[in-house]
């Protein structure tokens, strides 16, 4: 209850239209996307040259060959270096799930209060909790028997 509570609060003052993580990461790949080679092709389908490691980018389908743009939703470096190249906006290529709504969305049903064990209705008519039945497991018994300690019966 607290924690979501201060993740709502938190959120509140936050501007802009994704949340900090996306930042980060973008801050991060940047400079990854400065040791790639961007070569065009036809379809906005495009191939990245990264340490002499081919991938290929299609930014219709917000894919690259990496999978890593797929997994977590925010461009990686191969797709970030083609975003820059064509002059467009990285922040049109995250998922939503990262925007300010859905992280609202996420933290706005409350979590109502419950009291303590202490006021709790007492409910004499149940029966009262008992321990399992002991169950003898399959299989030989062991013959090793506890060492007893010293002062303690037989």
């Amino acid at each position: 209850m607290k924690r979501n509570t201060q993740k709502w609060e938190g959120v509140q003052s936050h501007e802009g239209r994704f949340m900090p993580y996306v930042a980060k990461v973008f801050q991060f790949v940047s400079q990854l996307a400065s040791n790639c080679d961007v070569n065009p092709s036809r379809l906005d389908i495009w191939e990245v040259d990264y340490y002499n490691v081919r991938y290929v980018v299609n930014l219709v389908e917000k894919t690259c060959s990496c999978y890593r743009w797929e997994l977590i939703g925010i461009p990686c470096a191969h797709a970030w270096a083609v975003i820059i190249k064509k002059r467009l906006r990285p922040e049109d290529f995250v998922d939503d799930f990262y925007s300010k709504g859905r992280y609202l969305q996420a933290y706005s049903p409350s979590i109502k209060p419950i009291p303590g064990m202490k006021q709790w209705e007492k409910r004499i008519d149940l029966m009262q909790p008992t321990p399992p039945v002991i169950r003898k497991m399959p299989g030989r018994p062991s013959h090793k028997k506890r060492k007893q300690e010293q002062g303690e019966r037989e």
